[in-house]
C-alpha cells in the first residue's frame, strides 16, 4: 500500500488466500476477507506492518491509518468469490505452497458461474457474460 493522502478503499475484498495468507499452524488456504474478520473479536493479524505483532483485525487503522474497510457488498462479493475459490482451489493451493484445503462443507460449489458474474453486475453496474 503506497499513501496517496486518499483513504485506500475497495469496492469488494477477496479471500485473504489470494493475498498470500494461510493459517498459520495448519498452513490451510485463509479464506476470510478483511470485513468479515474486522467483524469478529477474536480475529488477528500480523505481517511485517505489524513487526511481526499481532493486531485484532477490528483495530486495524492502528496499521492502515489511511484505510476504509466497508462491509457493504459483502454478501454480493462473496458469491464471486466463492465460486472463484471452488473452481480454482488446486490451482491456489499449489501457487501457495499450502496445505490441502477441504472446502466442500461450505457447499461453494452451489455458486454457478452466471451466478458469481450476476453478483459483480450488481455491484459495478455492468453487464457481463459467461467466457466459458
Amino acid at each position: 500500500h503506497i499513501s496517496t493522502g486518499k483513504d485506500h478503499f475497495i469496492y469488494i475484498h477477496r479471500p485473504q488466500c489470494l493475498g498470500k495468507c494461510t493459517w498459520q499452524a495448519s498452513k490451510q488456504l485463509l479464506l476470510d476477507v478483511c470485513t468479515f474478520s474486522i467483524g469478529n473479536n477474536n480475529c488477528r493479524f500480523k505481517n511485517k506492518d505489524t513487526n511481526d505483532e499481532w493486531v485484532l483485525y477490528k483495530n486495524y487503522k492502528s496499521v492502515y491509518e489511511t484505510w476504509c474497510i466497508s462491509n457493504d457488498n459483502v454478501e454480493e462479493s462473496a458469491k464471486y468469490w466463492q465460486w472463484f475459490i471452488y473452481q480454482y482451489r488446486d490451482h491456489v493451493v499449489d501457487w501457495l505452497g499450502a496445505a490441502p484445503t477441504s472446502i466442500d462443507y461450505l457447499n461453494w460449489g452451489a455458486v454457478s458461474e452466471e451466478m458469481a458474474l450476476a453478483s459483480l453486475s450488481k455491484i459495478y453496474n455492468v453487464i457481463l457474460e459467461t467466457s466459458l
